[in-house]
Order: structure tokens, then sequence, then C-alpha cells
């Protein structure tokens, strides 16, 4: 014998070898164990795609079960293992069955039951499988069909069941008939010497349905099948077969669903009467399983015992110590005795800014007389003379200023004013200085008559010749607003810092936008009314299931606009609202933002963007689409389109749920989704703000018609356009068309690990925001687990957690560092449109090389089949 068929090497490897009922060419079998390295897989993955390529054109062959019978011969070869990730052989099986069950050529075709045959191996329930095959009809002619069903039972001792499938393959003269009655012979003589039977006694009716009976050609098959070890479950004994699954119906469309493999998880529903329900005990260690809590910013109420001490921490900052009973003390960069004078007294922010405009008009002669101190004895005379805590910094008129100033650098708290003559000069220079001016609209076509200045509640704004400024513009698109002169500066190399969440702040600006928010599509302002709907609201409304209660007249919403919503359950909650499910008339669903703070920031920003990507159609479809706003005096109502297909944080979810984390080739197609979004919005100049898994919709449609390899070609008819990430929660986007080139943001609020580093420490920030978040998505996509960073010795930031080895770490590194680090040694902050652009099509270059090799298509196909497994039960 030659060396090639040497018996020795198989015998090494052959617990490695599945056996085959018809067995092994022993010189196959060797010659596949011969190959290893890179040269075997490169071979099979080009033989593969070819047995692919013929299964794609089956509609032009005479016999396409030909096709896949090779296809499995080749996979048996090759494979000698059977089925795992590699063989995908239990996917081949799986598709052969599906696609050829309904086809009369191959009911009783010999090849096509092996096949069925051999599906079933890999079942734990595999006399369903039979039964399947027995109501499909497929095999009722074969002996094989009956000899292996009888086997079946036999093997789990139900003889008399065993006897009637030998009895009915005789009545069907199933051929070869000869080889079925000596089977049945043999059987006899087995049953004989057994005394324990455990057959349900009318398990032949399955097999004596009358031609015509058998089920409709939709039924579904099993999506997957793992060989079981050890039989952990049976059903209810008191449950008769016959009676599960003969009575007359068609089998469901999940009737071999993988979930009924897993029933022995799910309880079977028992009266209440006598039942213990266990406590829920907090654990010593997180289980990996655990899902990540969506983070909620909930107001901290003011309570009778708390205490404050109001610190002088610098000569530039006041902060309040916040001591709680119960609670670790907490520092608040405000002075809060101004607020809270007197026990049970609370002044108001209006009553603080009379407050404060009665000292300005005290001091306003004083520094225009006073020559500038040095920056320290400034410092020292402010810190000993006066510091408050005022929400808006008021500037008297101003008509003389001969006062040269050059500006300090900027408090690290936004929340604190200091007053003094410098930081007076310096601020009067912000509010007198029109040289940094943006475009103006197409849309601007209210214009001022007469005069060159306008009072706007003692702020100054000179109407002079606008120079052109830098920030993005889109000339039909962009709005103008008669407030943006407000925000000048004489100093370029200091850039004006505003808080873009002020409510006063926002609502200026867009008072004077053009065309009037009141013009918009959609919007009605009923502010002169209360609703005090909210409330109502979350009275009907589950604390633990979210759902809405039914038929509660609470959960009636007939104060926006003509038609009438019920509420459906919560969809989710922020720090000033909540999300809810609603339905019309019609039964159409719909997403309602009720938020306690009536806004309409986010109607403005999101209509603004829709109108400025009105030329990129595949970028502005990926947006949520605000169809109409309600405000009133108290709450505001956003009447938003609804994706039922759940958020990114719902997939991470579902993963971490099955012990498991995101595909990194999905997590790739995903980050190019969000690359491409975040691109366009910076280019036409809004900010997100708040970009993380839970604000980002998965909408997977139609994604089985897509071809095997990724296109990544910006047109509709491209059908890899369809699977998408849609953006949601604008309310804390800013319009940078509003503001002059160069401003940088600060904002009070309570932050966590998923907000820039830049906003935790309190420093300025504009772009960082969406670059981090863009960093945050991604890290809970590939880790199950939200981003943490560390900051070097150098300045630079980088990820706690490292990167696995085995990731595609040329293409995760070097966009990681840009995310985290945009501006290192950088100083002027503009957007990075190009740097993004270049990553994301370094991944789409690796997608359209590899996407059809590590079965991107298959990933995506799998959950938008599951996606009702993946978003919380309630929706």
């Amino acid at each position: 014998m030659s060396s090639s068929l040497n018996i020795s090497e198989i015998e090494a490897q052959k617990e490695n070898i599945e056996a085959l009922p018809g067995g092994r060419s022993v010189s196959s079998l060797t010659y596949s164990l011969k190959q290893h390295g890179t040269h075997r897989k490169d071979l099979l993955n080009q033989q593969r795609q070819e047995f692919e390529d013929e299964v794609a054109d089956l509609d032009d062959l005479d016999d396409p079960l030909e096709v896949y019978v090779r296809y499995i011969r080749w996979c048996h070869d090759s494979y000698p293992q059977g089925n795992n990730a590699e063989s995908r052989l239990l996917e081949i099986l799986e598709k052969c069955t599906t696609d050829f069950r309904d086809f009369n050529q191959y009911k009783n075709d010999s090849r096509y039951l092996k096949i069925w045959l051999e599906y079933a191996k890999y079942s734990d329930s595999p006399t369903e499988i039979f039964i399947y095959l027995a109501k499909k009809e497929i095999g009722r002619e074969l002996s094989l069909y009956y000899e292996e069903f009888a086997k079946v039972l036999e093997l789990r001792q139900k003889f008399s069941d065993a006897q009637d499938v030998y009895h009915i393959g005789l009545q069907n003269n199933a051929r070869p008939v000869s080889r079925l009655i000596r089977s049945s012979k043999q059987f006899e003589l087995r049953k004989s010497s057994q005394t324990t039977d455990r057959s349900d006694s009318e398990v032949k009716r399955v097999l004596t349905l009358k031609r015509g009976s058998n089920p409709s050609p939709e039924e579904s098959m099993p999506a997957t099948f793992k060989k079981s070890k050890i039989s952990v479950f049976t059903d209810d004994s008191n449950l008769r077969m016959a009676d599960k699954l003969f009575d007359g119906k068609a089998p469901s469309k999940d009737i071999l669903d993988i979930q009924l493999r897993k029933k022995e998880n799910v309880f079977t529903p028992r009266p209440w009467s006598g039942e213990i329900l266990e406590q829920i005990r907090p654990s010593s260690s997180s289980s990996s399983s655990n899902k990540i809590p969506v983070y909620r910013d909930i107001g901290v109420p003011v309570e009778e015992a708390t205490q404050y001490e109001v610190h002088l921490t610098s000569p530039n900052e006041i902060s309040t110590i916040v001591k709680r009973p119960g609670k670790k003390p907490e520092q608040v960069h405000a002075n809060l005795d101004l607020i809270y004078p007197e026990h049970g007294e609370e002044v108001s922010l209006v009553e603080l800014l009379m407050l404060s405009r009665t000292k300005n008009m005290e001091l306003s002669s004083q520094v225009h007389e006073e020559t500038l101190p040095t920056q320290g004895d400034s410092q020292s005379a402010s810190y000993q003379e006066n510091a408050r805590f005022t929400d808006t910094f008021t500037i008297p008129l101003k008509d003389d200023d001969t006062t040269t100033f050059q500006p300090r650098n900027i408090l690290q708290s936004p929340t604190v004013t200091l007053y003094s003559k410098a930081a007076n000069n310096e601020v009067m220079s912000m509010f007198n200085d029109v040289s940094k001016m943006p475009h103006e609209s197409d849309f601007e076509d209210d214009k001022s008559e007469g005069g060159n200045s306008t009072n706007y509640d003692e702020f100054v704004t000179e109407t002079l010749h606008k120079a052109p400024a830098k920030l993005p513009t889109v000339q039909d698109q962009i709005v103008s607003s008669s407030h943006i002169d407000s925000f000048g500066g004489t100093n370029r190399n200091q850039p004006q810092v505003v808080d873009p969440l002020s409510e006063k702040l926002r609502e200026k600006l867009l008072s004077g936008i053009s065309p009037p928010l009141e013009t918009y599509p959609g919007y009605n302002n009923t502010k002169t009314h209360f609703i005090e709907a909210i409330r109502k609201f979350r009275s009907i409304t589950d604390k633990d299931t979210k759902i809405v209660a039914k038929g509660s007249s609470g959960s009636i919403v007939n104060f926006c606009g003509d038609e009438i919503f019920s509420l459906k359950c919560e969809l989710g909650q922020g720090g000033y609202g909540y999300v809810y499910l609603i339905e019309n008339e019609v039964g159409m669903l719909k997403a309602l933002k009720a938020e306690t703070i009536s806004s309409n920031w986010e109607f403005y920003i999101l209509n603004q963007l829709h109108r400025r990507l009105k030329h990129d159609p595949l970028v502005d479809s990926r947006l949520v689409n605000p169809e109409s706003l309600y405000m009133y005096k108290d709450e505001s109502f956003l009447i938003l389109n609804y994706l039922n297909q759940g958020t990114l944080l719902d997939l991470v979810n579902y993963y971490k749920g099955e012990g498991d984390t995101v595909e990194e080739i999905l997590c790739i197609f995903f980050t190019i989704e969000l690359l491409r979004v975040v691109e366009q919005l910076h280019r036409v100049g809004v900010i997100h703000g708040d970009l993380k898994a839970d604000n980002c919709m998965i909408d997977l449609k139609n994604t089985f018609s897509m071809s095997e390899h990724y296109d990544n070609k910006a047109h509709e008819a491209n059908e890899w356009q369809s699977p998408r990430l849609v953006l949601i929660d604008f309310g804390r986007a800013i319009d940078l068309t509003l503001f002059p080139e160069g401003t940088e943001f600060s904002s009070d609020f309570r932050t966590d690990e998923q907000d820039c580093p830049q906003m935790r420490e309190h420093k300025t920030w504009s772009y960082e925001a969406d670059y981090y978040g863009i960093a945050a998505t991604i890290h809970t996509l590939l880790f199950g687990d939200y981003i943490r960073v560390n900051k070097l010795p150098n300045g630079k930031y980088k990820l706690q957690n490292s990167l696995r080895r085995y990731w595609q770490l040329p293409l995760w590194q070097p966009l990681f560092e840009i995310l985290l680090n945009p501006y290192y040694n950088v100083d002027e902050k503009i957007p990075l449109i190009d740097e993004l652009k270049y990553q994301r099509v370094r991944f789409e270059e690796f997608l359209k090389q590899n996407s059809a090799k590590l079965g991107l298509k298959r990933v995506i196909n799998n959950i938008e089949r599951d996606v009702y497994k993946i978003i919380p039960k309630r929706r």
C-alpha cells in the first residue's frame, strides 16, 4: 500500500473523524488529513465559493438538488470532523432542506430524504423532525423513512410506536418492500425480548394522514440544532404524544423553533395559591450576563436635612459642599447660599439677575475710570470684594470704551462668574465686537428697517457689514439669527465660551431665526395653557414592565392635533421627560417624547438637519424624523417616527444574555454607519452632543436579498444601503451656524463615563463630544461594556481595556487614537471631516474584501430574523 493510504495516519486522528452511514473513501480521507496551513484554507474557500455560485443559479438547472448533493459530499470529504464553524455543514443542510421541502419531485427522492436524515441527526428532538416529514409527505413512499423513524422510536423504548411505523410503511407499499419486510421481522425479534414500552398509543395517526391534509407550504424550518449530550428535560408525562402532535391541525410555524429546545428554562404555569416568591439577593460579583443599565439623568431634590457649606476655593472660584444624611459630601461649583439664603426660603434666578444688574450699575462708572490692575491684584481685590454666582451676566450699555484689555485665562468653572473690572472689560469686548459674523442664509427675508443698532433688554447689537465666517454652512439651508452678534469677540486667540444647554440662550437664538420657527410644518405653540399630562402618564405606567394600563382614561392623548392617540408603553426616559410608544386610530405606531420642561430645541435641530441634508438622502434617512411638536406652558410633546428594532444597546444586551459579544465584523459595519452620519452632521454645522449606544436605533429591513459581498456605493439602488443606524435624541445638539467661528462650549450638567473627558474635567469642548461619543459606542459594541479611559502623563487618553490580539488592530488602533485625542498638540479646533472619512474608507475596503468570507450578510440576516428576541418584551 502506498504512503498516501497509510492507515496509521487515519488511526491517529480517528477521534476527529465523524462516521458516515455509507462509509468514507480512505484516499479522500488521507488527503484531507494531510492538508494544513494557509494554502489549504485558501483552497477550501475557493472551492466553497464555486459551490455557492452554483447554488445561486439553481433556477436554470434540471436537477438543482444534485448541486447540494455534491456540495454536502465535498463538505464530508474536506471536513472529516463533521459540522463546526469551518465546515458550516449544518447551515448547508438547513438551506437544502428548506429550499426543496415543497418540491413534489423530491418528496420521494432518496437523496433528499438522506439529507433530511443527516439534518435530524443534529436535533435533540428527532421525533419531531420525522413527524414534520410525515405531515409534508416527504419520504412517504420510501422504506428508508420508516426504518429510520422506527429506529429512533426503538432507542426511546417506544416499541409499539415503532411497530406502528413499520405497519404503516408496509400499507403504503414503501419501496423497496422486501427490505422493509426484512427490517420489520428483525424488529419483531428484538421487541419480543423487551418488557418496557413507553409508546404513545396513537402515534400512527400522524402517518395515516390523508393526502391533502398536509400543512401549508409556509411552514418554517428550525433555525439551528446542536447535538445534545445529556437529556435534561422531558415533556409532561400526562400529555399524550397523539394529543400534542396529531390533533388535525397544521404544525405551527414555530414547531421546530430553537426556543422549544430551551423550554426546560420556562416554568410551567400553575396557580399562585401557596406559592413563595424568592427575594433577589445582591451578589458580591456581577454576572457576565448582566445587562448594561441605561444612564438616566435624575434631579436631586433639596432635602430639609441637607446642609450647605460655602467655600472660596480659589480667588477665581466659589463652591458649595452639600452634605446629605447617609451620602458622601458633594461639591457644587456654585454659591447655593444665594439661592437658599434662609431656611425654607428660595431666591429665583430672576431675583438674582436683578441683584446682579443693580450691582453692575453701581460699579459701571468705576470700570471706565480705573486703570486695569495687575492680574494678581485684580484677582485678590475681586476675591475680597465681591464673588457672586449668577445665572446670567447682564451688560449695561457702553458707548465709549477707551480701556485696552488683554483677556485672562478663562475660569475653570463655567457656573461661577466673578465680577471684576477686568472681567467686565472682557465681557464688554465680547458684546461690542462684530468682527466675527456668519453667512446670511437665503432664508433670511426679514430685514430690519432703519437705524444701525437694536436694543434687546440692554444688550447692544450693532448692525455693520458682516465679514464671512469659516463655520460650516449650507447656503440654501442654514437659518440666520439676529442674536448671533451677541457672541462676537475681539481676541481671536481666546475663543468665546457659552453654555449650549441654557434655555434662555436657546430662546434668544430661536426668537431671531428667519424664517421663524412658527412657520415650520408641524409646529404648534399653545404656551398660554397648562396641560399637566406627564404626571397622569406616570400614574398609569407600571414601574416594572413599563406597560401602560389598558382602558385607562389617562392613556388617551387627545391634545396633539386632530389625531387621537393611545399610550402603549414607556420606551425610555431622560433627565427632563419620557418617551412613550403611542398608537393612532388606524393602528399606526409613533414615538412620543414628553418633556417636563417645554422645549422646542430638538424640533428645530431635526428640521434644520433634514433641510440641510436634503441633497444626501442616504444620510438624511439615518436621522429620526420629527413629525410634529405641541408646546404647552409646562410641558411639550414631540411626535417622532417609531423604529421597532431596538438600539445598539439592546443588541449588546442580547449578546450578553447569550454569554457572548457582538461579532467584530458586525461592529465594523456599524462603525462605518456611525462615521458616515457624523461626518455629514459636522459638515452642515451640527454637533449631536450625546452619542452613545442607546441613541443609535437599528433598522434592518429586506436584508435577505443582499449580496454576500459588501458594497459601499452611495446610491439608493444599492441593497447594502438598506441596513442602517438611525440617530435619535438631539436634545443636547448644537447648531454651530448660530455661533461665531471658534466658539467653545461648557455646561454644568451631571456627567458620566460616556461623556467626553473635557466635560467631566469642566473644560471647554466642541467636536470632542461627538468624537468621544463615537469611541464610546464602538467600545460598547466590542467589549459589551461602557467605555473607560486613562489619562497618560503626556496628556493623551487611552482605553482602559486592551484590544484583543485577534481583532483587526490596524483598523481599530488608529481610529481610537483620533477619536480619543482629536486635538492633541493642536490649538485650532476644526471638524476632522477628512480624517473621519479616511478612517471610514479603510473600514469599507476591509468589508469589501472580507464580508463574504466572514459572513457579514449571515450575521445581519440573523439579527433581522431574531429582532423580536433582541428588543425588550414590552415593545
